[in-house]
């Protein structure tokens, strides 16, 4: 019997750690019926094919977790479907290049329409010689009349209209500048035009996403789906998934800290406050001692011997000596106990 000798190439190994065992049977129940998890690899397989550097610079687990956020929306990676994206994006807290996923226009629509509550959502740009005729208050109207096929002039603004399955619609319009504004205010514009990324869709696809920023404006005041409520706080950068970020920890009381120093189990947050906690906790225990000492007819520790560090409390420091005691007594004290006060 003939045997595979052939070595899997270093994008076959890849996949194999995005889309590990566990990982394939949560594709699985992620997915619609009507999409195999065999074409969402190969989808996936044809996007890194496209950038070959993202196997060195990112981690497959990065990549399965903006692959599970698609997968579950049921949107598809194939770039001529035009639903779902992994872009390079910069985190400005980890100061590094990181894959985010982003949701297409066209996902939008999909997801839109799924919800049962909307039967058609589209956006359109706008061009200065195009005619534009809208009419608010109780009988709203749009129409927009275009100049097909001859010079549209430039762009000055886009408009999505949204119709509803009961007959009504909705629409909203933004402005280039106001469009540009929200550009503008994008973490991916900022890292492109400060060149730490070399690409941004709203440099190479700026109609398009000039359109989807308009239908999500839109779509935000219309009945949602908790998919299209996700998948908009996904594309706004904002995905707060709960089950996805683990909850920060209690930073420890000073209560905590002494206790924790005593006991030796909790290491406070900082230097500072690890000497601050380690005094406390010093004073404590010698405050307990000297108790116990008393209970027992001992000497307290302080009184055997009168000098103290002066980095202990206040409270641990010598007494000054009885009024009737010898000069030697008293230069003893002003030598190791007040002087180290000051």
């Amino acid at each position: 019997m003939a045997v595979d000798t052939q070595e899997k190439t270093k994008l076959q190994l890849y996949t194999d750690k995005v889309f590990s065992p566990g990982n394939l049977i949560e594709l699985e129940r992620s997915l619609p019926k009507h999409v195999s998890p065999e074409r969402f690899q190969r989808n996936l397989a044809n996007v890194l094919m496209t950038n070959p550097k993202w196997i060195e610079e990112h981690h497959a687990s990065l990549i399965w977790r903006e692959c599970s956020k698609a997968a579950s929306l049921g949107l598809l990676l194939d770039p001529q479907l035009g639903e779902a994206y992994l872009i390079e994006a910069w985190d400005s807290k980890l100061r590094r290049k990181v894959l985010q996923l982003r949701i297409g226009y066209r996902g939008i629509i999909k997801l839109a329409r799924q919800s049962g509550e909307i039967t058609k959502v589209n956006a359109r740009i706008v061009y200065e010689k195009d005619v534009v005729d809208c009419t608010f208050g109780t009988d709203e109207r749009l129409i927009i009349t275009p100049k097909l096929f001859s010079d549209r002039g430039p762009v000055i603004g886009v408009i999505s209209v949204v119709t509803f399955a009961d007959g009504t619609t909705d629409f909203e319009d933004m402005s280039r500048a106001q469009v540009l504004d929200i550009r503008n205010r994008s973490d991916a514009w900022k890292a492109f035009s400060e060149g730490k990324i070399k690409s941004t869709p709203w440099f190479t696809d700026e109609d398009e996403m000039a359109k989807k920023t308009v239908m999500k404006r839109v779509l935000k005041r219309c009945p949602q789906s908790p998919d299209m409520v996700r998948a908009i706080a996904i594309d706004d950068g904002f995905d707060e998934d709960a089950e996805e970020r683990p909850a920060p920890a209690r930073k420890a009381s000073r209560m905590d800290q002494v206790k924790s120093t005593i006991e030796g189990e909790l290491a406070p947050d900082d230097a500072a406050t690890t000497q601050a906690a380690q005094d406390d906790a010093l004073a404590a225990r010698s405050t307990s001692e000297d108790a116990q000492r008393q209970d027992t007819g001992q000497p307290a520790q302080g009184e055997a011997t009168p000098a103290a560090s002066p980095n202990l409390p206040r409270s641990r420091r010598a007494e000054p000596p009885v009024t009737n005691a010898t000069q030697q007594e008293l230069d003893d004290w002003a030598q190791n106990g007040q002087g180290q006060q000051g």
